[in-house]
């Protein structure tokens, strides 16, 4: 806590000066220049209609490109930690990184809804999307609208903690070529180009971009076998996307594959061989066309697939003296889904009613479990199918939902909205939201939220099997939550808003692991626990323009397993984090974000102590306007090389905690044609 409250000194030092130089050249600028630094950033996710985020009927943060560049943001990730409520750790020793939101962690970050361009990416098997777009490219990101709360009455399942919707650049935001070349740490390259074309009615955008790095590699003291050695964290993503638009047409298609080394392993031990093999695509066209002065109607049509195919080295060569080339397995899947949906928008003197119908189809196909030992009694044997660990199936959805904002008086609106959606595997639910959105002081809003939001149950929930350890349960019903916010925002001084939340959250039905039966028979997944988490959010944001911009934000949750009256674990009850962004003169941009991170709790039968607080602080600095459009931009990733950790839930498997965030330097050039 010392070195963060350090830092923040040093930070608020720095602010102070560069406030004192912009009051000085702020009384020389004409009016109409300060209306552009005071306008305020719009949000499309919480109504489906862009609106000042002052006024939307949701907590909401929006992140722009000129915030995500000057950061030095390297993936999603980067961009996700710094809003309040919002976490981003290991998850276990087989997946990277997980995203923790109001004080609730999963494994697979299967509470959070993405979206890239209102379109959903959340796959079906684990339902997530952290796997795949965690690590996209962030060059072709526009602004970031993140919804801490729940979004099923508008987007149906696992808009459950928060929704996260990703705008990419179109053709008017580049209007030629950007070339981005990178290196940095751990053998690290990163090479982009971003394109756009802008004519009367065709536009036409789009980009490819490679990473390739061998990863911090990070030291274990023990693992599940007992030996020690180094982590596996190399990974090479390939992402590519296009948009093509005429007229009121827009077709929209995207490439992402994520190889990577995991951290241990499946088996919680040491290998040199696993690969994580995931593969996504998508292609979805729209057509909008406003009928009357008065209605909108939008279509749309998409496709999706999925490939999950990792590579299992689970113990390595010479496991018990009778696996030569180790314990080795291979669960491969597809997943292709396609889908319609048709919104309408009808403008009625003070209300907006939007409404819209949607239909999926998934299929589930081509699963197959490949190993050289029975996946029950671990017997050796040849390398060829065995006993699928999951099930060929497909699952139908079908959703009908209805939203009213009605503007009451000029400084008051409020939000009511429903969804309906029906799941052909495990039946229906309904999901209402109301909204009150109250300026009862000039610049400063009031907000009083109600939602409630599901998560369907997933495959590896529904269908796992030939697992000793847990098996699926094809009986499960959906996660549900009801959350309760209220939001007070101020706007002062012109460059100024802060902003202080509080939410309460009810939890039930939370699919988790069961008891085993026996030692010889496996656990099942079961609806079992529930849980009740509020906490207080409070944010300061600054603006000075010229790229002289900052904030500061605290978060508390208390989150409580309401069947034993402990605290969940693994997840803080405080946060923090603060930024400035100062530009002394034109050729230099320089930024500097610190993280802080409470102490993390441990389960109460982990005999181990309490992770300690941790600070983290990155800093990043951009030369421009030197020579033509060059940029160069350095950044370094936990500058004090903090030995920063991320708890371990499963101390019978690897002891320690997890190694995280080793100090990374990287360095970019960027040129516009």
């Amino acid at each position: 806590m010392n070195k963060f409250l350090f830092t923040i000194l040093i930070l608020l030092i720095t602010c102070s000066a560069s406030f004192a130089l912009e009051f000085a050249e702020l009384r020389t600028e004409t009016a109409e220049e300060l209306l552009f630094f005071y306008e305020q950033e719009e949000l499309v996710i919480a109504t489906r209609q862009s609106i000042p985020v002052s006024k939307a009927p949701a907590i909401a943060t929006v992140i722009t490109d000129r915030e995500i560049r000057n950061m030095g943001a390297r993936t999603l990730f980067d961009i996700l930690k710094r809003v309040p409520g919002i976490g981003v750790s290991i998850a276990n020793v087989a997946v990277y990184h997980t995203i923790e939101v109001r004080g609730v962690k999963s494994l697979n970050s299967e509470k959070v809804l993405i979206m890239v361009d209102g379109h959903r990416i959340n796959e079906e098997m684990h339902g997530s999307s952290a796997f795949f777009f965690g690590y996209m490219s962030v060059d072709s990101i526009k602004r970031v609208e993140i919804i801490r709360g729940p979004g099923s009455a508008l987007y149906g399942a696992n808009a459950f903690l928060a929704v996260i919707n990703i705008i990419t650049k179109e053709a008017a935001d580049i209007k030629g070529l950007q070339v981005t070349a990178g290196t940095g740490s751990f053998d690290t390259q990163h090479y982009n180009i971003l394109f756009g074309y802008d004519a009367e009615k065709l536009k036409i955008s789009g980009f490819i971009d490679y990473l390739d790095t061998n990863g911090p590699s990070s030291f274990i003291e023990q693992d599940a076998a007992g030996e020690s050695g180094d982590t596996l964290e190399w990974q090479e993503r390939p992402d590519m996307g296009l948009s093509i638009s005429y007229d009121d047409l827009t077709l929209r298609v995207r490439y992402l594959r994520n190889e990577m080394g995991p951290i241990i392993g499946a088996g919680s031990a040491l290998n040199d061989e696993s690969v994580q093999d995931w593969g996504q695509y998508y292609a979805d066209l729209s057509y909008n066309k406003g009928i009357t002065e008065y209605l909108d109607i939008t279509t749309r049509l998409y496709y999706d697939q999925v490939i999950l195919n990792p590579y299992w080295e689970l113990f390595s060569e010479g496991f018990r003296g009778i696996y030569p080339d180790g314990l080795l397995g291979n669960p491969e899947s597809k997943h292709r889904k396609l889908g319609g949906e048709i919104t309408t928008d009808y403008s009625l003197s003070d209300h907006l009613i939007t409404a819209g119908v949607m239909y999926e189809h998934v299929k589930q196909y081509d699963v197959h479990s490949f190993g050289n030992f029975h996946p029950i009694t671990f017997a050796p044997q040849d390398y060829e199918e065995t006993a699928n660990f999951n099930r060929n199936v497909k699952r139908e959805i079908f959703g009908l939902y209805v939203q009213d904002v009605w503007d009451v008086m000029d400084t008051m609106s409020l939000t009511a909205g429903i969804r309906y959606d029906h799941y052909s595997d495990f039946g229906e639910t309904t999901n209402p939201r109301a909204g009150l959105v109250w300026e009862f002081i000039e610049n400063t809003s009031l907000k009083m939220l109600y939602g409630s939001a599901f998560i369907a149950p997933n495959f590896s929930q529904l269908y796992h099997a030939n697992n000793p350890s847990l098996i699926g349960n094809p009986e499960l019903d959906p996660e549900t939550i009801h959350t309760y916010e209220i939001g007070i925002e101020h706007r002062f001084l012109e460059k100024y808003t802060a902003r202080l939340n509080y939410f309460y959250n009810e939890i039930s039905d939370i699919i988790v692991s069961g008891e085993k039966p026996s030692p010889t028979e496996p656990a099942q997944y079961k609806n079992r626990d529930e849980a009740e988490i509020d906490g207080i959010e409070a944010e300061l944001h600054f603006d000075f323009g010229h790229d002289n911009y900052g904030h500061l934000n605290y978060s508390y949750q208390h989150p409580v397993d309401d069947n034993t009256g402990q605290r969940l674990p693994d997840v803080p009850a405080h946060r923090a984090n603060a930024e400035i962004n100062y530009a002394p003169w034109k050729y230099l941009n320089t930024n500097v974000s610190v993280s802080w991170v409470g102490k993390r709790y441990r389960d109460d039968r982990d005999t181990r102590d309490d992770l300690p607080a941790e600070t983290l602080v990155d800093l990043t600095l951009i030369a421009k306007n030197f020579y033509r459009t060059l940029q160069i931009r350095g950044s370094v990733y936990n500058l004090f090389d903090e030995n920063y950790l991320d708890p371990n839930p499963y101390p019978g498997q690897v002891p320690n905690d997890y190694p995280a965030n080793k100090r990374m330097f990287m360095f970019e050039a960027r040129y516009t044609f």
